[in-house]
């Protein structure tokens, strides 16, 4: 499953550190709260458990494509359930794990 931290984003941390590609780390959650982050960047890769956005972040990544950058899907599922949050900042679905997103930036 692509929730697996160890199968999908340790191999690519290391791939990436010993290809000397420059990658800054966030989480879906950071996005959601600061999605101007997202024009920093060219290209998001998405690793690990993608299946739960919030109705934002499918507009964060649909701008993000519209925008002629690109986006690349290396774990599972990509926004196929729609959760939001409550006031706290906490998912209301209980079956919600945020996944790691590499963005990176060349």
């Amino acid at each position: 499953r692509g929730g697996e931290f160890t199968k999908w984003v340790v191999p690519f941390c290391r791939w990436s550190e010993k290809n000397d590609i420059q990658v800054s780390w966030i989480t879906d959650y950071e996005l959601e709260e600061n999605p101007e982050i997202a024009s920093e960047y060219r290209k998001i890769v998405l690793l690990g458990n993608s299946r739960f956005w919030t109705e934002n972040m499918h507009e964060i990544i649909g701008n993000h494509i519209s925008a002629g950058n690109i986006l690349a899907n290396l774990g599972c599922g990509m926004g196929e359930q729609i959760v939001e949050l409550d006031d706290s900042g906490l998912l209301r679905d209980r079956n919600f794990h945020h996944s790691l997103l590499s963005l990176l930036q060349r």
